[in-house]
Order: C-alpha cells, then structure tokens, then sequence
C-alpha cells in the first residue's frame, strides 16, 4: 500500500494541495482528529505530538483506532495506517518537515514499514511564505520558537525545504510542487500528481485560491530583513531567486 505525505513550510498551501488530492477516489485521507477543545485538526501530527503533547496524540489515536495508544510512534503508526482500505493513503503534517526529532521519528517508522512511502511537498515564494506565517500563525504553538522571529524563521525554513531535497533517499518517491505552478497550471500539474501515483486522472478538481504574491514588499516586518546564503540557495534548488 502507498501511504503519500503531503509536506512543507507552514502557509504553503499544503490544505489545499491534500483537499485536492484527496478529491480522488482512491485515496483515503487520515485526518488530524479533534483538539481538546473541540476544534477538528486537518494535520495527523502522529510523529510530532508523541512527547510533546501526549493527551492529544493519544486522543489522535483514539480517533482513529479506538484504543489507546502503545507510546512507539512506529507501532501506532502502523495500527493507524493498517486501517487504510484504498490504495493510497494520505496524510498531512507540516510538523514532519518542520521538526528534526519528528522526522526522525518518521524516517524510524519508513525503516521498519512494508508500506510504501511516497513524499509530496510542496513550496511558495519563501518571502510571502515568511510574510504570511508572520502575520497570521506565528504565535501559535510550535516547537521551534525561532518562527517568532523572521530572522530565525528563516532558518526553519531552509531547514524544512534542505530535510525535502537532501534527505528523502529513504521513501519509495519524492516529488514537490510550487504553488505558483499550481495557481497557473492547476489541471496539469494535479494530472501530474495522479500519473507520478500510480492512480486514474482526476475527474474532480479543487478550485485553489490565488496567493497574494508579493505580499512581503508592504510588510513591514520585513524593513531591513536580508535573506541568508542559506535561505537564498535552497529557494534557488526550489526555482526561487531572492
């Protein structure tokens, strides 16, 4: 069975790159569950939330296995995944690229898995992606506090994209995608998608939102802000020049 992961930078559209891929018939989408307040989460942040949030990832879990789990991200991964019943299984988490030790708890569990594992990122302008996160998310919870700050977010982000291009050897596949290929060639490039799996062509397509490029230019956080060598080689890797 193939299990894909959709992967990327936060506010890199990876939402509507899984609704999209999960509009096909032959994927089943495991979701996030619910947060303890209620809220559905759309991220299965199985390999993230084992020790940094033990009651959400065991109610994770619950969600989709009834049961608690067994504390090994690699066998409660395998319970989850086991439930799969469509040739493609999918999961979203942008925490898998953005977090060291949940990558490494994930390249554990594609070590030990008969499952295929196939990797789909995808990236945005890193300025409106730094912009974007800024303004709108990062406050929020992470396990990287340097994404409280663009100078440092920076580095999250090179961090994230360099773990999709140079440490990807161990997966069945790997692709990425722009979003601005996206927005412009939406049929071909999700056409592009179901050829790379192995699956029929889409007959539904999701309708994906124009991103507001160049957002940055009237950001004011960004006064003075200079990319760093690292940043600027993996956007240049990505198509990108900064």
């Amino acid at each position: 069975m193939k299990m894909l992961f959709i992967l990327g930078y936060r506010r890199s559209a990876t939402t509507a790159l899984q609704q999209q891929v999960q509009a096909h018939p032959s994927v089943q989408y495991f979701d996030g569950g619910l947060l303890p307040g209620g809220r559905a989460r759309n991220e299965c942040h199985l390999f993230d939330l084992i020790d940094r949030a033990p009651a959400e990832y065991e109610a994770l879990f619950r969600h989709h296995c009834g049961g608690p789990p067994s504390g090994d991200s690699t066998v409660d991964a395998e319970a989850i995944f086991a439930r799969c019943t469509r040739p493609v299984g999918l999961v979203k988490s942008t925490r898998l690229l953005m977090s060291a030790r949940a990558w490494q708890r994930f390249k554990a569990w594609a070590a030990a898995t008969a499952h295929e594992v196939w990797l789909l990122g995808i990236a945005r302008f890193p300025l409106d992606t730094l912009s974007s996160d800024n303004k709108n998310f990062a406050a929020l919870a992470l396990p990287d506090d340097r994404v409280l700050r663009l100078e440092t977010a920076q580095e999250v982000w090179s961090e994230t994209y360099q773990r999709l291009l140079d440490d990807a050897a161990f997966a069945t596949a790997a692709k990425w995608l722009r979003v601005e290929d996206v927005i412009d060639r939406p049929h071909e490039q999700i056409q592009d998608v179901a050829d790379w799996l192995g699956i029929a062509p889409y007959t539904r397509f999701i309708p994906w939102q124009p991103v507001n490029r160049g957002r940055w230019r009237t950001d004011p956080a960004f006064a003075g802000f200079t990319p760093r060598p690292a940043s600027r080689e993996i956007a240049r890797r990505l198509g990108y020049e900064l």
